[in-house]
């Protein structure tokens, strides 16, 4: 699950190998909420792209564009700490294109959290 908490870890194991044994796409249904904030923050992103001159030509439309984003950019951060601690898809393949689509998000690899991650969170 992208986003375990303490008391939903029984009720997301549960859902999980419910999920697994009728062959799902993502481990755990509510990850559909981080499919599609993803989703949203591209479409967000590409809209601000489209219509920049716009949105340059305010300046509350400008910082209302600036909040937003940067919302949904810390997030996408949010989802992706909580993706490398659990993964979201049963298809390694899947979590393999998931991963490189939440690089996008951050402009870098995700797999180099791993190993400072780990080291520095989780000694």
């Amino acid at each position: 699950m992208c986003a375990p908490g303490g008391s939903e870890k029984k009720a997301a194991a549960a859902a999980e190998s419910a999920a697994a044994a009728r062959g799902g796409l993502l481990k755990n249904s509510a990850d559909w909420r981080c499919v599609l904030w993803i989703a949203k923050y591209f479409v967000l992103s590409a809209l601000a792209w489209r219509y920049d001159a716009i949105i340059s030509a305010s300046i509350p439309l400008s910082l209302l564009t600036f909040v937003v984003l940067s919302y949904y950019s810390f997030a996408g951060a949010t989802i992706v700490h909580n993706t490398m601690h659990s993964r979201c898809f049963h298809s390694r393949t899947l979590e393999h294109i998931w991963h490189h689509v939440l690089s996008l998000t951050y402009g870098h690899p995700v797999s180099t959290f791993v190993p400072g991650h780990n080291l520095s969170h989780h000694r």
